[in-house]
């Protein structure tokens, strides 16, 4: 977008407009992704699952937060009246969304800690003895039984 021909700015700006729709939808996902992640959270299950589920949810947080920043460079294409607005617009959104991406990092690094424990648990899934019981208290209900 940085050396877009001034002649092109118009079709330029249709595509940004495109890009934001789609870093909208992406970021919606992220959203649900994170409200299904803090419900199962909820269940009666085994502490360190529960803990490997708060971090996918600060996870799905940190990416929404980061297609928030992302969008803010087609919208800097936008909104822009001169090339240096857009530039300063668009290298500061890319600042945020490194230094997101960054934290996000330490997020998966937590999450890979748990790796042998989640293994352990769909071992003892697929023997039958669910790690997750159901709102009714009983072994097989919950979350993971209709897998």
């Amino acid at each position: 977008m940085l050396h877009t021909n001034v002649a092109q700015l118009g079709e330029a700006r249709t595509l940004a407009n495109e890009a934001i729709r789609e870093y909208d939808q992406a970021e919606e996902k992220c959203r649900d992704a994170v409200a299904k992640y803090d419900e199962a959270s909820k269940l009666k299950t085994d502490d360190k699952f529960k803990e490997y589920l708060s971090l996918k949810v600060k996870e799905y947080n940190k990416r929404a937060e980061m297609i928030e920043a992302l969008k803010a460079t087609p919208q800097a294409l936008i909104d822009s009246q001169n090339r240096a607005a857009f530039v300063s617009r668009a290298n500061a959104a890319t600042e945020k969304a490194t230094r997101l991406g960054k934290k996000r990092t330490i997020w998966l690094v937590r999450q890979a800690r748990f790796k042998k424990t989640i293994r352990t648990v769909s071992k003892r899934a697929k023997r039958g003895k669910w790690p997750i019981s159901g709102p009714s208290g009983s072994q097989g209900e919950g979350i993971l039984a209709n897998r």
